[in-house]
């Protein structure tokens, strides 16, 4: 039996990301494009102590990370 190979298409844009399978019309994901890392330690605790915090995850706790938008 043949697995069938699905791609991926990443649009990264300067503010967001979009991902869709190939041949969709239209993405089937859309999400920021941000990296948020905390502050300083003692926030780590808060926050669930994630080192980093991608995309849409950032919005919720943005006061308390440093926020940077790849490109």
């Amino acid at each position: 039996m043949e697995e069938e190979i699905m791609m991926l298409p990443v649009d990264s844009g300067s503010s967001m990301n979009k991902a869709c399978f190939a041949g969709d019309n239209t993405p089937r994901n859309v999400f920021l494009a941000i990296v948020g890392s905390p502050q300083c330690q003692n926030i780590m605790v808060v926050l669930s102590q994630n080192d980093f915090y991608m995309g849409n995850g950032t919005k919720s706790k943005q006061d308390s990370l440093t926020l940077m938008y790849p490109h």
